[in-house]
């Protein structure tokens, strides 16, 4: 009876022995790697610069926009262990509504337009560190594309009378910063800063009427929670 029990004890002390070791040489990585899905509420500031040939303002053809508004995001990434530190995610985000920008009212009170953006996507690479098994710090290097429209009103003249509505896709480059906490084993908040560049596009329509947008840029702050597979 006594050798059963020190061979009883002498088993679980190898086994307690073994499960802590593991545990020790566990990575920090292996709690962030593989697919990870999530949703988040983005607070997105959107700057755009846009002109016209119709004369939008009595002084000047062009028109600054600067409008806050929030978006719902989708966003899908696989992460890659590249060592006990380290990790490579690659991802899509897409928007689930589109943003629409405040109304721009011209100083002669007959033209109104607004800028709205649809469609919105990013596909992007980011390197994660580490920081434990549970907090890593993350950037993100992307290209950024969306629709965006010029949607113009005439309260006073009505519809069709020179009021015209516009849209094309524009791309851009973003770059962002980030952090990821995993609250449990598969579930994750994470927090992520991101400015997005948009180059100037010009656009002539066959009636010769031109638009363009320039100076183009976003800033957009998202609070996600997400599944962990």
């Amino acid at each position: 009876m006594n050798k059963l029990l020190i061979a009883l004890s002498l088993f679980s002390s190898i086994f307690i022995s073994s499960k802590v070791l593991s545990d020790e040489l566990k990575n920090d990585t292996d709690a962030f790697k593989g697919l990870n899905l999530g949703i988040g509420l983005s607070i997105l500031k959107y700057n755009s610069g846009y002109g016209d040939n119709y004369g939008v303002t009595p002084t000047s053809d062009n028109v600054n926009y600067r409008s806050t508004n929030t978006v719902p995001r989708f966003d899908a990434s696989y992460l890659f262990e590249l060592n006990n530190k380290w990790l490579l995610g690659t991802g899509f985000t897409f928007d689930l509504s589109p943003f629409n920008g405040d109304m721009f009212l011209a100083g002669d009170n007959i033209a109104r337009t607004r800028i709205r953006t649809t469609n919105h996507y990013s596909l992007y690479v980011s390197p994660f560190y580490a920081i434990d098994n549970s907090l890593s710090v993350f950037g993100k290097l992307s290209y950024q594309s969306s629709n965006i429209y010029a949607i113009w009103t005439c309260p006073e003249s009505g519809p069709g009378s020179g009021c015209v509505s516009d849209h094309m896709r524009l791309d851009g480059v973003g770059f962002g910063l980030g952090a990821k906490k995993i609250i449990s084993q598969n579930i994750y908040v994470q927090a992520e800063g991101e400015y997005v560049d948009y180059r100037d596009k010009n656009y002539s329509s066959s009636g010769d009427n031109r638009w363009w947008y320039k100076n183009n840029d976003s800033f957009s702050g998202t609070l996600s929670i997400g599944y962990h597979f």
